[in-house]
């Protein structure tokens, strides 16, 4: 009883409506919950609306609340690797991405991400790597064939690099990202961009 009452009390200081949240972890704390996606989808918006506000930490704690009611959730374990990448511990979000893939070996999401975080430590042959496996899941994913001619700019392939941007516009024609970064490649190789 009295539990309760000093969850309800940290509850209106806190001002936060986690009721239906507390409930939960109580419950799977004693092994009598089944998943609740719900739960954890909520848990998962919070943390990402504090990310967009910039709280990181806030985020983490949300993320773990999701966790701690399905330790196996590839979307919030995906959610974890990308802001400890955006605090810039790039071993911390390589630990998450790799517990997502060791669950689903085809979490697109996962693997872009992944390559993201290997080129920021330099190894863009790792993150080419990774986007491959994206594009061998889905082939038309512009954002990955961009990730790729990107690398390759990196590493001076700039020839190789415009392949990649071709191949991104070709599907969608108003990709800015491959517009922009296939001029910056042809500036490199000598051509004028206007």
């Amino acid at each position: 009883m009295l539990q309760g009452f000093l969850i309800l009390c940290l509850i209106s200081i806190i001002g936060l409506n986690l009721l239906p949240t507390i409930n939960v972890l109580s419950k799977v704390e004693k092994g009598a919950a089944p998943v609740n996606d719900s739960a954890i989808k909520g848990l998962n918006n919070k943390g990402l609306n504090l990310e967009k506000l910039g709280n990181d930490t806030g985020a983490i704690f949300y993320y773990n609340r999701a966790l701690a009611i399905h330790a196996n959730d590839t979307y919030t374990l995906n959610n974890i690797g990308m802001v400890l990448d955006d605090l810039g511990n790039y071993t911390g979000a390589i630990y998450y991405y790799n517990k997502v893939l060791a669950i689903n070996p085809f979490h697109v999401n996962a693997l872009n991400n992944k390559g993201l975080t290997l080129e920021k430590l330099g190894n863009y042959t790792g993150a080419i790597y990774y986007y491959n496996k994206v594009l061998a899941i889905k082939p038309n994913d512009t954002h990955t064939l961009d990730n790729i001619g990107m690398t390759l700019n990196n590493l001076g392939n700039y020839t190789g690099a415009v392949d990649y941007f071709n191949r991104a516009l070709a599907i969608d024609p108003n990709d800015e990202a491959a517009l922009y970064n296939k001029g910056a490649a042809l500036d490199h190789l000598g051509f004028p961009t206007f």
